[in-house]
């Protein structure tokens, strides 16, 4: 589930942010409004690491897995429905876009980490790492071709549907259980 949470939410953060520019430069938007909501977007991403940590290891990491789901879930929506000439709700959108793969990242490489023995765990987060940029290709690769086809709205529909599907394998999740001694 953690090489999951961090492929799903890299692949519907790709697919959004990569045509995001060029959808609000089609509605006219300056490249000065485009690189203020991709700055907002690149803060999204990294600024919450510290809390999102946190949270992470003081609630679980189910927990902040489902919280990215949710902000994918709605960054996915307002991108789709929100027109491409409207600087605050498209950088509200990529914003929420940030802290939803945020959330999916650092959730899903701590659960990860978690699940495998420590002289493993390099290994496995290069594997993950490895899923995850592969999924951020394909986003690249499918977010091209919809947006020429007039689709941009899919690509948020698409965002929020595996926001959607996070939420629900970590509301489905068990957490292990752990002898203490």
């Amino acid at each position: 589930m953690g090489v999951a949470a961090m492929a799903g939410s890299n692949v519907a953060m790709v697919a959004v942010m990569t045509m995001t520019p060029i959808h609000m430069e089609a509605a006219g938007e300056s490249l000065a409004a485009v690189g203020l909501v991709i700055s907002g977007h690149v803060a999204g991403m990294y600024l919450p690491s510290p809390v999102s940590g946190r949270l992470s290891d003081r609630y679980g990491r189910h927990p902040v897995i489902a919280g990215g789901g949710l902000a994918l879930i709605a960054a996915g929506v307002l991108a789709a429905i929100a027109p491409g000439d409207s600087t605050p709700l498209m950088g509200l959108a990529l914003v929420l876009l940030g802290v939803g793969w945020n959330l999916g990242l650092v959730g899903g490489s701590a659960l990860l980490t978690d699940a495998i023995a420590s002289e493993g765990r390099a290994q496995a987060q290069g594997g993950g790492d490895l899923v995850m940029g592969l999924t951020g290709m394909s986003g690249n690769l499918i977010a091209g071709p919809l947006f020429h086809a007039g689709a941009f709205g899919v690509l948020g529909f698409g965002a929020a549907a595996i926001g959607a599907l996070l939420v629900l394998l970590a509301a489905r999740a068990r957490a292990p259980i752990v002898a203490r001694g």
